[in-house]
C-alpha cells in the first residue's frame, strides 16, 4: 500500500506544483512516515517537496545490508513511536496537526493528531472514518481539506 501511495505522490507535475506552493505560502512542516524502505521514500519526498521522510532504515556494515531493522515504521506502533519522538525533539503540537494515509494501519497515527485525513483509503480504514467522524478524501478533494484545516487551526484568513 505504502509504495503506491509514494507512486502516486509524483504522478503529475501540476498537482506537485501546486501542493508545494500551499505547503511554501502556509509555512507547513510537511513529514512523510511511511514503512517502506527509506532508499524507495526518501527519492519520493525530495521529488516533491516533503522535508521530513521518515521510512524503514536498516543497518549497514560496508555499504552491505546485514538483516538488523535501525528504525521500522511497517512495525506495530512504529509510525506513532515515530511521530512522538518527532514531536518531543521539536516545538510540534500533534493536536494541531493532521495527518493522511489510506491503511488500516494510519487509524493509531489518526487519533494522536487533531484532524484525520482518509486519502483513497483500503475499505477497512473507511469504515473507521465513518465510525469516528475523520475526513475521507481523494485526489479531487484532498487540498481543499488541507487548505481548510490549516484556516480552521491558524483562526485568520490565509493566502490559500
Amino acid at each position: 500500500m505504502a509504495a503506491r501511495w509514494v507512486s502516486r505522490l509524483a504522478e503529475r507535475q501540476e498537482e506537485r506544483e501546486e501542493k508545494g506552493t500551499v505547503v511554501i505560502t502556509l509555512g507547513l512542516r510537511t513529514v512523510l512516515v511511511l514503512g517502506s524502505p527509506h532508499e524507495v521514500v526518501q527519492p519520493a519526498a525530495d521529488e516533491v517537496g516533503i522535508e521530513t521522510a521518515m521510512a524503514t532504515r536498516c543497518v549497514t556494515v560496508n555499504g552491505r545490508l546485514i538483516g538488523t531493522l535501525r528504525s521500522a515504521p511497517a512495525l506495530t506502533g512504529g509510525k506513532q513511536a515515530a511521530l512522538l519522538s518527532l514531536a518531543a525533539g521539536q516545538d510540534l503540537s500533534l493536536g494541531s496537526s493532521f495527518a493522511i494515509g489510506n491503511s488500516t494501519s494510519d487509524a493509531k497515527v489518526f487519533d494522536m493528531v487533531g484532524t484525520a485525513i482518509a486519502f483513497e483509503p483500503e475499505n477497512s480504514l473507511n469504515r473507521i472514518a465513518a465510525t469516528r467522524g475523520w475526513h475521507v478524501a481523494d485526489r479531487a478533494g484532498l487540498l481543499e481539506l488541507c487548505r481548510a484545516h490549516v484556516r480552521d487551526t491558524a483562526h485568520g484568513d490565509l493566502p490559500c
